[in-house]
C-alpha cells in the first residue's frame, strides 16, 4: 500500500516533498513546525533537529515560508 501511495519513493521536487509531507510521510504537521519554529528560543536549531527526518529543500522551504511572513508582520 505504502508503494501505491508513494510513501516509499524518493520525492525529487518541492511539489512532491509537500504531497508527502500532507500524507504523513515526514511525521509532522504545519502546526508542528511552525509552533516548533516560532518557540524554539534558537530557530536555527529547531530546522537543523530536523534534518535527516525529511528532506532539506523542504526545510529550507517552511525557513522561507516562516521567514516571510515574520517579516511581513513586524
Amino acid at each position: 500500500m505504502e508503494d501505491r501511495l508513494r510513501v516509499n519513493q524518493p520525492a525529487e521536487t518541492l511539489g512532491e516533498m509537500i504531497e508527502k509531507f500532507n500524507r504523513g510521510a515526514y511525521g509532522g504537521t504545519v502546526m508542528s513546525i511552525v509552533s516548533g519554529a516560532m518557540g524554539s528560543p534558537d530557530r536555527e536549531a529547531f530546522f537543523d533537529s530536523l534534518r535527516g527526518d525529511m528532506p532539506n529543500m523542504l526545510i529550507e522551504h517552511f525557513k522561507s515560508l516562516i521567514s516571510q511572513n515574520m517579516a511581513s508582520a513586524g
